[in-house]
C-alpha cells in the first residue's frame, strides 16, 4: 500500500520538523537567557 506508506513519511517528516523546531526553540532561550 504506497498510500499508507507516503502517510507514514509524511508524518515522519512532520515530526522530524518538530523535534527541529523545539530544539532551535531551546537554542534560543538559551541564548536570551546566558
Amino acid at each position: 500500500m504506497p498510500r499508507y506508506k507516503a502517510r507514514v513519511k509524511f508524518n515522519v517528516s512532520l515530526k522530524i520538523d518538530f523535534c527541529r523546531a523545539l530544539l532551535i526553540l531551546l537554542l534560543l532561550k538559551q541564548f536570551v537567557l546566558g
